[in-house]
């Protein structure tokens, strides 16, 4: 019984922790992935009610048998029973689907901010996985269908980023040829493209190194950017 034990903690349960509570203390990331979250965690409790319907049979026929069971086993089963409990109360309540609700909410808020001439950058913050970039793309596809901008370019920065190669990617963004080799340069380039009167979107995904400024890479500051041109930007 103790090898049977051993087998199924070292896998399901790990799991179903991970499931239960790698979200919190991360609002945010709950929030987009509440109703993915809900129906994995029933399928791993779906999963470990097999696998305790089988120990169940060995538990009989060693009850049978007068052998005598671990606590472990028997703490075990508890567990999963209160997880099956967990997973009734939840599917149940009509309170998981309240995130879905807050998700619209935010995107509600981005949406108003895109459509405010007062604003010009947007940030989505958040943990590594949590939805930040589905946010942003679902808001530039929604923006899109407003027709609210008449050019939207998208880069991704990631860890350790070199300025000249997010230009470059800028730029190819923007279908804008960037010859120059001078950063200072090519800042300009870009800086002359966004503020050429059309109103761009600039998607900046991933943007958690801070040495690296918007303006560095030739993106208005402000004070000097061209109304209608925005920033929407993630970061960790």
């Amino acid at each position: 019984m103790g090898d049977i034990f051993s087998a199924v903690v070292g896998t399901m349960l790990e799991l179903i922790r991970d499931l239960c509570y790698k979200s919190i203390g991360r609002q945010f990331g709950y929030l987009v992935h509440c109703k993915t979250n809900i129906k994995d965690f029933a399928d791993e409790v779906d999963k470990l009610s097999l696998t305790k319907a089988r120990v169940q049979i060995k538990v009989v026929a060693a009850g049978n048998n007068d052998e005598d069971l671990h606590d472990d086993v028997l703490g075990w089963q508890r567990k999963v029973q209160s997880m099956e409990d967990d997973k009734s109360r939840l599917l149940q309540s009509k309170d998981n689907l309240k995130c879905l609700d807050v998700c619209s909410r935010y995107r509600l808020e981005i949406m108003k901010a895109l459509k405010d001439d007062g604003t010009y950058k947007i940030g989505i913050h958040g943990m590594p996985g949590v939805g930040k970039t589905r946010m942003m793309e679902e808001v530039a596809q929604q923006a899109e269908k407003e027709s609210l901008f008449d050019e939207v370019a998208q880069i991704v920065v990631s860890q350790n980023p070199i300025l000249t190669d997010i230009q470059q990617k800028l730029a190819k963004s923007l279908n804008l040829e960037l010859n120059e080799e001078l950063e200072n340069a090519r800042k300009a380039r870009i800086c002359n493209r966004l503020r050429n009167g059309k109103k761009i979107l600039v998607m900046i995904d991933d943007a958690w190194n801070n040495e690296i400024k918007l303006e560095d890479i030739g993106i208005p500051a402000a004070d000097n950017h061209t109304k209608g041109c925005k920033i929407i930007l993630t970061s960790r």
